[in-house]
């Protein structure tokens, strides 16, 4: 039943201005039904699924985001619950790096490097393959210094030393 004041449209409504909606306010069913966004959106809170597609950019200007949270203390919070593993999945199904770059006076890279048999890498700069410091291959081995570890410990440099401090006497 509608009450007085609601708008109905039996096909598509198109607004060339804002729409300004306070409150609740439900949109079809997502699993069904669809709804466009074209230029800049506000939404507040969104129950059920919320896909974004397209080619961008999609970006959230400030505040932040809370997966699993209703109260995000960080610009990204994941939280899995009392119960469940929190974990991020960074990734492709293609042969591109799957890493997490660190954007500050002293660049470094963390990830897989494709170019290297897919070794996990910590590299000082803003991608993986370029100045590498430590590589971890996927059979095992561990590699300071070098990109391809000969043995389950291979520290090259200029000088090779290894430096191991029991710390103090008891």
């Amino acid at each position: 039943s509608r009450a007085k004041g609601d708008i109905v449209a039996g096909g598509s409504a198109k607004i060339m201005g804002n729409l300004d909606v306070g409150g609740s306010t439900t949109l079809g069913d997502f699993s069904t039904d669809a709804l466009t966004v074209t230029g800049n959106s506000i939404l507040g809170t969104v129950t059920g699924n919320l896909n974004v597609t397209g080619a961008g950019p999609h970006y959230i200007s400030q505040g932040n985001v809370g997966i699993g949270t209703t109260g995000p203390g960080s610009q990204l919070h994941i939280y899995g619950g009392a119960a469940a593993e929190s974990k991020m999945r960074i990734g492709n199904n293609a042969a591109y790096d799957a890493s997490i770059y660190f954007n500050t006076n002293a660049d470094w890279t963390i990830g897989t490097d494709n170019s290297n048999s897919n070794a996990f890498t910590i590299s000082n700069g803003s991608s993986l393959g370029t100045n590498d410091r430590l590589t971890i291959l996927t059979g095992g081995n561990v590699g300071i210094g070098t990109t391809g570890p000969g043995a389950k410990l291979h520290v090259s440099g200029a000088s090779n030393d290894l430096w191991l401090d029991k710390g103090a006497s008891g």
